[in-house]
């Protein structure tokens, strides 16, 4: 069993029942993973459909699979695939869908779901497993206690610990998003005090015409402030031809 947030370990070529078989080199993989009952509940993981694995799913019970929702829509269209089959393990096994849940994320916070099966553990045993605890009170002491009570247990980590190495990329790209927004911010604010700069400057002589005629300083405010509009390409008519008398 691989709890979210740590990668892939077990990943199988997979078949469902009634949909065409392809060449056994490009069938489609899936994420296996294999559980105990009480996985779901601990991890708190939201069943869509369908059932929990129970106690009754033992090794000498029907072969059953518990998949995600990417995985039930690789399955059926709608997204309803309780009931149906799926070939696992180079179709040496053959479980039986009785059960849906959210995506678990294993890989990372923003990758993906990849499809996903989950299957007994005491239909699949392996040899070695992951541990996923949790507890009422502060996890930290529960952490140690953990490790003194499991000595097989290597590495033990709090999943605060797994969430935030998750968003260690996305702090990385907030960070870049400070710095690069108000860096933008400034280029267009000097792009646009050069551009009023250069017209300001390329209309004095203009201006020095307009209050020599008897403009007024009302008039010339109002034709200062409408040039952009008259110098621009698509206005009916240009700076060079309104006069103010």
């Amino acid at each position: 069993m691989q709890p979210p947030l740590h990668g892939l370990h077990w990943t199988t070529p997979y078949l469902v029942s009634g949909q065409p078989a392809p060449p056994a080199a490009e069938r489609p993989w899936a994420a296996l993973n294999m559980v105990i009952p009480g996985y779901f509940r601990t991890l708190g993981a939201h069943l869509m459909a369908g059932r929990l694995f129970a106690a009754g799913d033992h090794a000498h019970a029907p072969l059953v699979a518990i998949v995600n929702e990417t995985m039930a829509r690789k399955m059926d269209a709608g997204g309803a695939p309780i009931g149906k089959q799926v070939y696992v393990q180079d179709d040496d096994q053959v479980c039986t869908v009785v059960g849906v849940v959210a995506d678990i994320h294993q890989i990372s916070l923003t990758a993906p779901a990849w499809p996903e099966i989950f299957v007994p553990l005491k239909q699949f045993p392996v040899s070695f497993v992951s541990l996923v605890v949790r507890t009422a009170d502060a996890p930290g002491p529960a952490l140690h206690e953990l490790a003194a009570a499991v000595p097989a247990v290597e590495a033990p980590e709090l999943m605060t610990t797994a969430v935030g190495r998750g968003l260690e990329r996305l702090d990385f790209l907030a960070a870049l998003m400070g710095f690069f927004g108000p860096l933008a911010l400034l280029v267009a604010a000097l792009g646009i005090y050069a551009i009023t700069a250069q017209r300001v400057a390329a209309g004095k002589r203009d201006l020095g015409v307009r209050m020599a005629l008897g403009a007024t300083p009302q008039g010339w405010r109002e034709v200062s402030l409408a040039a952009p509009y008259f110098l621009s390409p698509r206005a009916p008519w240009s700076a060079s031809s309104v006069r103010t008398c």
